[in-house]
């Protein structure tokens, strides 16, 4: 591992749940001490680190903003523009810590789902609209694509 390189503290195998304040539970959390350059980081090295983890694809990803809380935000990753985020919000630090859920989920677990926004927030938080790295879904302007249908995978016009 190169001076710089980011290592990551996994937390899978389990579910959000709002216990008195937002908390992972039914899962195991391990280490990937292989270190990854920052400036090369992308949702598929990060989806790459994950599967030896039992993540599957579609399977949601977040991270831990630094020094924040669960109850305090939650960034779901699921593109590059989100993965550079993440490592622009860990600048002068060298864990990242990840959080899998499995897209089947149990009744009683808050179902975090592809329609929340990038930041979660949970309402009562004294830091909601505070946010340095990130910004809500209001904040993201994305245009629609218009996908056409060829030979497997949908192409853009």
């Amino acid at each position: 591992m190169e001076e710089g390189d980011l290592i990551f503290e996994i937390h899978h195998g389990g579910r959000f749940k709002n216990l008195n304040g937002l908390i992972y539970v039914g899962g195991d959390t391990s280490i990937h001490g292989e270190g990854y350059d920052r400036d090369c980081m992308s949702f598929i090295e990060v989806e790459s680190i994950l599967k030896s983890y039992g993540y599957k694809r579609g399977d949601l990803v977040y991270y831990k903003q630094v020094g924040m809380n669960l109850d305090e935000g939650l960034v779901q990753i699921k593109t590059d523009p989100n993965v550079l985020k993440m490592v622009d919000c860990h600048k002068g630090v060298e864990s990242v810590v990840l959080y899998t859920v499995s897209q089947e989920i149990d009744s009683d677990c808050i179902p975090f789902t592809h329609n929340l926004p990038e930041s979660v927030i949970i309402s009562g938080s004294k830091r909601k609209g505070k946010e340095k790295c990130v910004s809500n879904a209001a904040g993201f302007n994305r245009p629609k694509l218009r996908g056409i249908w060829g030979r497997g995978w949908p192409h853009v016009r």
